[in-house]
């Protein structure tokens, strides 16, 4: 079997995946050098860098499965990146794609301090509804959906670490520097702010068993399969 992961960055979830399936041949994208070194780790078979819609065309119907892991949000146009999927992918290939959900009601109490709004990287969230109308359009056929165990136990400690970055943003930066004042002022507010990120860690801990049950989770996954 061929898999080709995109936007894998150093593809820690190739080298995973090959105990899993050792007889597997895993190729991956990324537009850093991230990529090379997962290569010289030996960690992928095969790197390419660059844009997937581009490299599409010299790997038409080459794999059995494509994975896009948090990538799909990253993109200009999830449309394109979708096409060059069907393109990648041999007629029957699996596609295999995990998103941050912007229907989690966690996430929407917390607003801008849910981190993955992650402004500006983050320039599409889908729905679940959004990702299957895009999938069917582009010939494929969702087949299994996963919420719950799909589920990041991080929203509560990243709440409260954005929220301490804004009362006590770095002073480090050219468009920030405060002077000693404002380097005080962050020694002290992330100091009295370690309880609140304790506690956050440990809420997060908490609730995790009750989102999974659930079937409620920040992120979900949808396992495609290509038509035709």
């Amino acid at each position: 079997m061929c898999w080709f992961d995109v936007g894998g960055g150093h593809d820690h979830f190739c080298c995973a995946a090959r105990d899993e399936l050792p007889a597997t041949r895993f190729d991956g994208l990324d537009l850093s050098e991230s990529i090379d070194e997962a290569k010289r780790r030996g960690w992928v078979d095969h790197a390419y860098r660059g844009l997937f819609p581009d490299i599409a065309p010299s790997i038409a119907g080459a794999y059995d499965t494509v994975s896009m892991s948090h990538y799909l949000e990253h993109t200009l146009d999830p449309r394109r990146e979708l096409a060059a999927a069907r393109v990648a992918l041999a007629p029957g290939g699996s596609l295999f794609i995990e998103v941050p959900d912007p229907e989690f009601r966690l996430g929407r109490m917390l607003g801008r301090l849910w981190l993955p709004w992650f402004q500006p990287q983050h320039l599409h969230l889908l729905s679940a509804a959004n990702l299957e109308r895009l999938l069917r359009e582009h010939g494929f056929t969702p087949v299994a959906w996963q919420r719950g165990d799909a589920h990041q136990n991080t929203d509560l400690v990243f709440a409260a670490w954005i929220l301490l970055d804004r009362i006590a943003p770095s002073p480090h930066l050219p468009w920030r520097w405060g002077g000693t004042a404002a380097q005080v002022r962050r020694a002290v507010v992330w100091t009295l702010g370690v309880p609140l990120i304790l506690g956050g860690a440990l809420a997060d801990r908490v609730l995790d068993p009750f989102f999974r049950r659930a079937k409620c989770s920040n992120a979900y996954r949808v396992l495609a399969r290509r038509d035709g």
